[in-house]
């Protein structure tokens, strides 16, 4: 069992003071009937009232709890759906963080970066492909298109400036990228993590799960050393944290190792035009083991049954509120 927005689930805490609200309306009330009541009717008039309002509470209550667990989108179980895919959808997570500046590889991180993404898709040529960037949150620049030319431009002119976001939440660009694929896309998607994997927020392991739950393959690329690098900004200054520091940044290729290996794709430290022809060649290969295979797995989600029990729940809270009971209430 997994849980897709487990965020949602702090929502249940709003069951502590619903349940209090329930309490004190059922007390209350219960003194209202037997004001109102009288001698005669007043006995079976309250046992009545109670037995509604205990009813009425517990569906609201129920129905809360329901709906609630319907947003955090449980899936439990998987099944096998069938592949009728032809072609490749690449979405591209391309990190422009303050880190990317760095030079210890040639001409810097993010021209590395930019390399390898015009490189591996210029190899994918019929391929669909999207832009996301990150530093402190993920944007998606460019949707999901078959035209090159946008990405080009934007690729051109990629940097720190895109983004005003503090940090590095490689999490939040993980989870832009994957809403840019389409829910119902004729074509096998990809995500193409070009970053030197050092986060500061966020957590993308979690992405890289949710990412896994739709049958989405992960391609890391890896940019910069683990001997690190200063970061020299455009001034010439050289790039310093809140406590006046001198900021080192490093590659941290078993984070972005792990990224991949948890959706089924695979880490590359990226060299040059070699490697992009690797992870061209193994994405088309991924293309084609999933088309030969003719079906895939896929979690099973359960939001249908609990927005069902919402439903019940709320029909039956109706129904007994209208209802009259022994002619009584």
């Amino acid at each position: 069992m997994s849980v897709n927005y487990p965020e949602a689930l702090w929502g249940l805490l709003g069951l502590i003071p619903l349940a209090a609200l329930v309490v004190v309306r059922l007390v209350q009330g219960a003194g209202d009937v037997q004001r109102l009541g009288g001698t005669e009717d007043g006995g079976a008039l309250l046992k009545v009232y109670r037995w509604k309002a205990i009813i009425t509470g517990g569906c609201i209550l129920l129905f809360y709890a329901s709906s609630i667990l319907a947003l955090s989108d449980i899936t439990y179980g998987e099944r096998e759906v069938p592949v009728e895919r032809s072609g490749l959808e690449v979405a591209i997570v391309l990190d422009v963080s303050r880190g990317m500046p760095a030079d210890d590889v040639d001409p810097n991180r993010l021209g590395l970066g930019v390399d390898a993404v015009q490189h591996t898709i210029g190899e994918l040529d019929e391929a669909y492909v999207s832009l996301t960037v990150f530093r402190g949150s993920g944007s998606n620049v460019v949707p999901m298109t078959a035209d090159r030319t946008l990405l080009k431009t934007v690729l051109e002119t990629a940097g720190p400036g895109y983004m005003t976001a503090p940090g590095t939440d490689i999490e939040s660009g993980l989870v832009a990228a994957l809403d840019s694929i389409g829910s119902s896309t004729r074509r096998q998607p990809v995500v193409l993590l070009v970053s030197d994997g050092e986060e500061l927020s966020g957590d993308m392991r979690s992405a890289a799960d949710r990412i896994a739950r739709q049958g989405i393959p992960i391609f890391a690329v890896g940019v910069g050393t683990t001997a690190g690098s200063t970061v020299t900004l455009s001034g010439g200054s050289l790039l310093r944290d809140a406590q006046g520091e001198i900021v080192t940044t490093y590659l941290e290729p078993e984070a972005m190792r792990d990224v991949a290996e948890r959706t089924g794709g695979r880490y590359y430290h990226y060299s040059g035009v070699g490697t992009a022809s690797d992870i061209a060649a193994d994405i088309r290969e991924t293309e084609r083991e999933i088309q030969e295979a003719g079906a895939r797995t896929e979690p099973i989600r359960r939001y249908p049954v609990f927005v069902g029990l919402a439903v019940s729940f709320m029909a039956l809270m109706i129904g007994v509120r209208v209802v009259k009971w022994r002619e009584l209430f």
